[in-house]
């Protein structure tokens, strides 16, 4: 029972072999009630092994992560226990505007995507998958990303090129800088890293519940897809135009790479399918 008297709580369960993540929820009250109650909740412990249920824990530091229970030292698997550590998270009136436009309405908000940003122990692992789910997808990963090109490691060499056309799309933008117009650019910029920004955070607040974790796909940026792989043919060219200044690469064959380099993806792309889905002519 709840009063007005502070108690320690504990209880025992047992987990499971396969047990990836560990949530504590706190729900004080299993029902309505008729006047507003504010419950106080103050060095939450989880820890594996056995300790007395009768006899609150001693914390060695302010942030609960360690002390003494029942004579024995203890680690506190819970970060934060204490909410002394905190972060900044955006105002009621966002959240309640966020929610309406953010997928998954009911569940997802902008303070809960903020929390697995700064939170990066937490959301670290996601964000870095993600980006590569959205890069391998962006190329050449099939059948929501179920189906991956043939060979050892092969979007290595993608997102290698990736990166020397971002970097030549720069150099491009620099060296043309007086002609470059600037205008249409930043709205370019600010187009793509709305799409893939959205389709990055798509499920982030999974991160922030029990449920399985959820990596979206590049089909979440698909508007601005277009777009991204023309960012790229132009840093592919700013760079080509580069090695064509120096004799030995100056060929009129020189442009043709980036549409070779596509041809070659394309049938790379239909042999990996045809040999997942064990179509004769490939087998």
């Amino acid at each position: 029972m709840i009063d007005e008297t502070p108690k320690f709580v504990a209880f025992v369960t047992q987990m499971g072999g396969k047990t990836y993540r560990s949530f504590v929820s706190i729900e004080p009250l299993v029902g309505e009630i008729d006047e507003a109650v504010t419950i106080f909740v103050d060095g939450v412990v989880l820890v594996l092994g056995e300790y007395p249920t009768t006899e609150a824990p001693a914390y060695s530091n302010k942030y609960g992560k360690t002390g003494i229970w029942g004579g024995k030292p203890f680690s506190n698997l819970l970060r934060n226990s204490s909410a002394e550590q905190s972060w900044p998270r955006f105002r009621s009136w966002v959240d309640e505007v966020g929610v309406r436009i953010l997928p998954d309405q009911n569940y997802n908000t902008p303070s809960v995507i903020l929390n697995t940003i700064f939170d990066w122990e937490t959301g670290g692992e996601y964000y870095w998958i993600t980006i590569q789910r959205l890069l391998r997808t962006f190329w050449a990963k099939f059948g929501w990303g179920n189906v991956p090109l043939l060979g050892h490691k092969p979007y290595r060499s993608l997102a290698v090129i990736t990166l020397v056309g971002l970097i030549g799309f720069i150099m491009l933008a620099v060296r043309k800088r007086r002609k470059f117009p600037w205008e249409i650019g930043l709205l370019f910029v600010i187009g793509l890293a709305a799409a893939w920004g959205a389709a990055l955070i798509r499920g982030s607040y999974y991160v922030m519940t029990p449920y399985k974790i959820y990596y979206p796909v590049a089909r979440y940026a698909l508007p601005m897809v277009i777009p991204t792989i023309t960012l790229l043919v132009v840093g592919w060219y700013g760079l080509l135009i580069s090695l064509e200044r120096w004799p030995r690469f100056k060929s009129p064959l020189l442009f043709l790479i980036p549409l070779v380099f596509l041809l070659i993806l394309d049938v790379y792309s239909i042999i990996s399918l045809a040999k997942y889905y064990e179509i004769g002519f490939f087998l």
